[in-house]
């Protein structure tokens, strides 16, 4: 039950954080940047990008969510299997900097590896394109526009799900 009451009040912060940043669009108080190389994506990373263009307007920021996505695949598969997440011991207390960001791709896709639960190939090569042409910005940026982007791809992580992959992960 606790579960659940963070992550409605983390979705109502992710809420207020892009209501915020539309906000500061419209009065043009930032720029996007329409220059950057176009990355192909499957449909549902692309349509979810799509259709929060202002928020998600640079590579970092997409690769970011997406591996905050991906780390709780991992997680959530830990819970199904152990009903344990001893990954979350690997997330620094959700301080993410890049050398954190660029360990958790890897670790990830090994420990998916190591439960044989890598179902996850696609996303891993969208992370991949992504951070090559995002790196560079990505070093430029805070811990809490990190975290930020990081925990939300957190929290909005079975939006990526398939219904088999959900089966039997009731974690909340």
């Amino acid at each position: 039950m606790l579960q659940k009451i963070q992550n409605l009040e983390a979705l109502r912060d992710y809420l207020k954080a892009k209501i915020f940043i539309k906000f500061l669009y419209k009065l043009n108080l930032i720029e996007k940047d329409e220059h950057k190389m176009e990355i192909k994506m499957e449909n549902k990373y692309e349509k979810y990008f799509q259709t929060h263009p202002e928020f998600y307007d640079a590579d970092w920021k997409k690769a970011v969510f997406l591996i905050g996505v991906l780390v709780q695949h991992v997680m959530d598969i830990q819970w199904r299997d152990r009903k344990a997440t001893p990954f979350r011991s690997r997330l620094n207390g959700l301080k993410i900097n890049y050398r954190i960001v660029k360990r958790l791709l890897p670790e990830s896709i090994e420990k998916l590896e190591q439960y044989k639960s890598n179902y996850y190939r696609k996303l891993e090569e969208v992370i991949a394109r992504l951070m090559e042409s995002g790196e560079p910005d990505l070093k430029q940026q805070s811990v809490d526009e990190i975290s930020f982007y990081f925990a939300m791809g957190m929290n909005l992580n079975k939006q990526f799900k398939s219904d088999k992959e959900t089966e039997g992960e009731d974690n909340e």
